[in-house]
């Protein structure tokens, strides 16, 4: 809606750019429009309405929001219950992300832990992917059998304790 009213404020480069040259905003906007429509209909096509996994997964993202429809067991509704009541997990929640945070309420919360990081690992498996192919694709190394080392470093979030590996290479 806000393309087809040139409302363009909101992109400022474009903005800029259009203020600096002598192109159409009616003409830009209806070409920008065309493509987000095109778009809007590709999406549809791949992604039906019934397939968002956002629907009744939103405890995820909020565990103290109330939701009428959840994914849940009774039992874990009444965990997800005790935990929203949890003014230190509360706290916690605000100051990590989505996945840091069910991943230390494992403890506390297994049976939400596991249904949670069930639903978020596909994100965190596309983040990997996406930087393994970019380390591959910067790397100079491209034979695929000698680079599996390479890359798991370029992807990996622990830190490798270079002092014990001099020693057992010794």
């Amino acid at each position: 809606p806000r393309v087809r009213e040139h409302a363009v404020i909101i992109l400022p480069l474009f903005s800029e750019f259009l203020d600096s040259s002598d192109v159409s905003v009616k003409n830009i906007a209806s070409i920008i429009f065309e493509h987000l429509e095109g778009l809007s209909q590709i999406f549809l096509f791949w992604w039906v309405t019934g397939m968002d996994l956002r629907s009744g997964n939103l405890w995820l993202t909020d565990p103290f929001a109330t939701y009428h429809s959840n994914n849940l067991t009774d039992s874990e509704e009444e965990k997800l219950a005790v935990l929203s009541a949890d003014t230190g997990f509360q706290s916690v929640h605000k100051s990590m992300s989505v996945t840091q945070f069910w991943v230390n309420a494992k403890t506390s919360y297994p049976k939400l832990h596991e249904k949670a990081l069930k639903l978020l690992l596909p994100f965190s498996s596309t983040c990997l992917c996406d930087a393994t192919f970019s380390a591959l694709t910067a790397s100079k190394q491209r034979d695929l059998r000698t680079c599996g080392p390479t890359l798991r470093l370029a992807v990996t979030s622990l830190v490798p304790r270079i002092e014990k590996l001099a020693k057992e290479k010794e």
